[in-house]
């Protein structure tokens, strides 16, 4: 599966744990690190699909490890930080690809109908998770050299997205803020932070929610470039936005949306009359 070019080793002995690393952008983004020489932190609360990861790089020659680490709770993130440091001996880069929703937050759900439960599930998830990994990541980096941190947010964080509940795009807004927080108050310290917006990406959890026609449908209304992204793309500008080649960008939102950002926030009009003038 590392089928990257062999000559680009970017991250070559660097230390890099990936939160939410056991699946679809967070195990794309393993993956996409690994192939460029990194040894590797999985962290994740999906033991059995984190374990088999680890092993399927120790495999292929990568040193890896699998941390299970529930990010909404403080006592799991500093051991997930100390076991990077434990078994590596130092953290140069975190990607925290993390986020989603309480189980009964789910799509429809707006100001009124969104229940407590769901809500503070929902921040707990997608924006505390975020903002526990950066505390104890920030937290060694300081102290070590500096660092990398992209963090993993949403398109739905700038427009109303009726795909996503409300407490997600709020939470997602949270996190880009976090991220321009975290890169003004560390940029002494050498840490970059930075973060990617993806828009309809092909993960599976995407298509536990959607089948193919839905998914075609809500690109086509949203994009520029009308097909679902696919996870390894969302990766590839992960690893780009924690490398050298962006040793000068910090606090930067990157949209990775096939072009949706392009037609202002709530997207591109798709009308008959409009699609009929296309045509």
């Amino acid at each position: 599966m590392l089928n990257k070019n062999t000559n680009s080793k970017r991250f070559l002995d660097k230390v890099v744990l990936v939160t939410g690393g056991a699946q679809g952008i967070g195990a794309a983004t393993v993956e996409a690190f690994a192939s460029e020489g990194a040894r590797i932190v999985i962290a994740d609360i999906q033991d059995e699909k984190g374990e088999a990861l680890a092993a399927q790089l120790r495999e292929q020659g990568v040193q890896a490890i699998y941390v299970h680490a529930d990010c909404t709770r403080s006592a799991d993130v500093e051991n997930m930080v100390q076991r990077t440091v434990q078994e590596f001996g130092a953290l140069h880069v975190a990607a925290n690809v993390l986020g989603g929703g309480h189980r009964s937050d789910v799509m429809g759900n707006t100001v009124h109908n969104t229940s407590e439960e769901a809500f503070d599930g929902t921040m707990a998830i997608s924006l505390r998770s975020c903002w526990l990994s950066m505390k104890y990541e920030v937290l060694h980096m300081m102290n070590n050299g500096g660092g990398a941190i992209v963090n993993c947010s949403s398109m739905a964080a700038v427009s109303v997205e009726p795909h996503a509940p409300m407490s997600y795009g709020l939470a997602k807004a949270g996190v880009n803020l976090l991220t321009r927080h975290g890169a003004v108050e560390y940029g002494q310290y050498g840490i970059r932070v930075n973060a990617i917006m993806p828009n309809t990406t092909a993960t599976p959890l995407l298509r536990s929610m959607f089948d193919e026609q839905q998914i075609s449908a809500m690109v086509e209304a949203q994009q520029a470039i009308p097909r679902a992204i696919e996870a390894s793309e969302q990766a590839d500008a992960i690893v780009w936005l924690a490398s050298e080649q962006a040793a000068m960008i910090t606090g930067h939102i990157l949209p990775v949306d096939g072009g949706r950002n392009a037609y202002g926030s709530l997207g591109p009009s798709r009308s008959s009359a409009i699609k009929t003038a296309h045509d």
